[in-house]
């Protein structure tokens, strides 16, 4: 029985073709190598491989925002207060995006008693525009404090902080693109003419479920590369525990 080329392939060959696969997921990684799991832990292939699904993510974002735009130039509503944030808001990279203020505008419409529906309403979707600009804020600053770690000396390998941030970054397109969906669900139920949006809005929800989806794909895979760089560090430092407590 011939032995297939792939398995007598060397490893930087294989991570050079990895580096290059282009798939939506990660796991087809499995076709080229049955070892792609070891080849996870290098991290020149992690950095490739994530600079190259982050640029994806950037063009689809574009797409999907041009279809959000459209979407939304049909619908006539009240626009959202928007909150003045100040340029230099530091975050930590420990992102919390679900503590947004949802106090503005709750004072507009007291003593009318008929439109307290309408009241609520506008606060909620003031709520997901207030959690939308705030994401976008944190994802600067993320972005910020990503460029002063590659001005570090050793960034050659993706270290432990630099991932982090990236996940931090994942977590925040997750909030912007699960915003424009639900933005989309609720005043889809309002519309009555639907047949001028169908073409559009099909369009769109493909697009974000396709973002969403990659985005939570990458997001594991970071996940995994992180578990795996640190269990081989404790098999690292393992040994030397036990000698130590050997003497």
């Amino acid at each position: 029985m011939a032995v297939s080329p792939i398995s007598v392939l060397p490893d930087e060959l294989l991570m050079e073709i990895l580096s290059r696969v282009d798939s939506s997921n990660h796991l087809d990684l499995r076709c080229v190598c049955n070892l792609w799991k070891s080849l996870i832990r290098d991290p020149q292939f992690m950095k490739n491989h994530i600079l190259r699904s982050i640029t994806g993510f950037s063009s689809l974002s574009y797409k999907i925002e041009g279809h959000f735009i459209a979407f939304k130039s049909h619908i006539v509503y009240n626009p959202p207060l928007v909150p003045n944030v100040e340029e230099d808001v530091d975050v930590d990279v420990d992102v919390d995006v679900d503590g947004a203020d949802s106090g503005e505008g709750e004072g507009e419409g007291e003593g009318e008693g008929d439109d307290d529906d309408d009241d609520d309403e506008d606060d909620d979707e003031e709520d997901e525009e207030v959690l939308r600009w705030k994401a976008l804020i944190k994802l600067s600053n993320l972005e910020r404090k990503e460029e002063q770690l590659k001005k570090r000396k050793n960034m050659d390998k993706i270290d432990e902080k630099t991932m982090i941030i990236r996940m931090a970054k994942l977590d925040i397109f997750l909030v912007v693109v699960r915003y424009m969906k639900s933005f989309m669900l609720n005043y889809l139920k309002s519309l009555e003419d639907r047949d001028i949006l169908n073409e559009n809005l099909e369009s769109l929800r493909v697009e974000m479920q396709t973002m969403e989806d990659r985005l939570m794909c990458l997001k594991i895979f970071i996940k995994f590369y992180l578990r795996a760089i640190s269990i081989s560090m404790f098999s690292l430092v393992q040994p030397l525990w036990n000698f130590r407590l050997g003497d």
